[in-house]
């Protein structure tokens, strides 16, 4: 005779309460743990296409992390009322985290990587920064790109001597291209150096020409919105696969736990009546 066996139903459908009570307290923990993570992702303030759509896939994981949340609390509350509950909550859990986390959020991430890594997003941010006076949506792009990294240009400021700014928010410069060209040309507003402590203004920021109190940032926006995109997006590939991974291992054993108690359940009643 098995251990299962050899106890009572009473005792087997406390046994099984408790460990369906810790599984629930795990997932809490897996959805809160969600949460703040793609809370995190989509706390960059970036509003750039690309940004955009992972941003997309962090708002998928909040809302994924409180349904967890949400299904495993209710658990919680009903699972000394009903345990046969616990099955469809777990149905509930696992459907939203294999679409989100199995399909979605990793597809997303796959794809812009590549595009990262391919410089579609160099080639994209280049054409929205001389169209930036004429079109909002780059212009916001950039201005908050700039204001974020506190940075200036694609790889270097005179990459805005391609546009044209004209208006009385913008700062002139000059540029030496070599010992005997210099070019004079406008920034927007978000390349000056703001919020800056005086001792690090001389190593991070150059005197404008006009107005003649202001500087402007020299370090290129590029390579910090392509390393904090790397970053998020590498994020998204590998911490909600495992996640998914980890909830259908739970899910599995949890499952197969509740059918066997169940099984037994059925077994004892027919022995009784007999």
């Amino acid at each position: 005779m098995s251990y299962w066996q050899s106890i009572d139903r009473r005792h087997r459908f406390k046994l099984g309460k408790k460990v369906l009570t810790g599984f629930l307290v795990i997932s809490i923990l897996e959805g809160l743990t969600t949460i703040i993570l793609s809370s995190y992702l989509s706390s960059n303030q970036i509003r750039c296409s690309y940004t955009q759509i992972y941003n997309t896939a962090a708002y998928l994981g909040i809302f994924t992390g409180i349904v967890i949340v949400f299904v495993s609390v209710h658990g919680l509350r009903l699972i000394y009322q009903q345990v046969n509950y616990f099955v469809s909550a777990l149905v509930i859990v696992e459907g939203f985290s294999i679409i989100c986390f199995g399909i979605v959020v990793p597809t997303i991430a796959h794809v812009y990587k590549n595009k990262v890594i391919n410089h579609e997003l160099f080639a994209e941010l280049l054409q929205y920064l001389q169209e930036f006076s004429s079109n909002t949506k780059y212009k916001t792009c950039w201005q908050s790109m700039q204001d974020k990294f506190k940075c200036c240009g694609l790889q270097h400021f005179s990459d805005w001597a391609n546009t044209s700014l004209q208006d009385s928010f913008t700062m002139l410069v000059k540029y030496s291209r070599s010992a005997t060209t210099e070019i004079y040309f406008h920034l927007p507003d978000s390349c000056e150096c703001k919020d800056i402590p005086r001792q690090q203004i001389m190593w991070r920021c150059v005197k404008a020409v006009s107005p003649a109190d202001s500087y402007y940032y020299i370090s290129s926006c590029y390579p910090l919105y392509e390393d904090m995109l790397l970053q998020n997006l590498n994020i998204l590939r590998t911490y909600f696969p495992v996640l998914l991974a980890f909830q259908i291992m739970q899910f599995s054993l949890v499952f197969c736990f509740v059918l066997k108690i169940n099984k037994l359940n059925a077994v004892q009643q027919v022995y009784t009546v007999s």
